[in-house]
């Protein structure tokens, strides 16, 4: 394996393990849709009052558009996690001098592919549905949809960057 190789498959899951942990936190803090004046702000998993939170599971706010904004956010941390476990699978097989299997690259790039897939749909499903109730109210949106978009993005360019690091490794042509 060429140095250049191992470089740039580094950068590629050091990319894809920045997204994932954005989009983590983008999931579990409260600021999906904020109104300022109010100190008042409305997650997936929890609704803000100042500094008094609740759970929105189980309410009457958990309707089917937020359950599957709850779902794709699961699903597209897990896709994330799995596509950053693999390559780095792959890539302590090829430090430690063993064959590599050719297809592990493309997998974790598949998986990060659809974690930025599912985020996508999440976004747009909180936009267009979700948020566009609490948009007539005066909400604006938050930092935790920006942090899940900016996570969706890095785990493209990871995935982009996996593809492009198996290039590199003219063994696995």
């Amino acid at each position: 394996m060429s140095d250049s190789w191992r470089l740039a498959m580094i950068l590629a899951v050091l990319l894809a393990a920045i997204g994932v942990l954005l989009h983590a936190i983008g999931v579990v803090t409260p600021g999906w849709s904020v109104y300022p004046p109010l100190k008042t702000a409305y997650g997936l998993w929890s609704q803000c009052a100042a500094s008094v939170c609740v759970s929105i599971v189980g309410s009457s706010f958990n309707t089917a558009s937020y359950q599957a904004c709850q779902a794709l956010s699961i699903i597209g941390l897990l896709q994330g996690t799995t596509g950053v476990v693999v390559s780095g699978v792959h890539i302590v097989r090829s430090l430690m001098d063993k064959d590599t299997i050719t297809l592990l690259p493309k997998l974790s790039a598949a998986a990060c592919f659809a974690s930025f897939t599912a985020i996508t749909i999440l976004i747009i499903v909180w936009g267009v549905d979700v948020h566009s109730t609490y948009e007539q109210a005066g909400f604006d949106v938050g930092y935790s949809a920006f942090l899940c978009i900016a996570g969706a993005v890095l785990l493209a360019l990871g995935g982009g960057a996996m593809l492009c690091a198996n290039r590199l490794d003219s063994q696995t042509f």
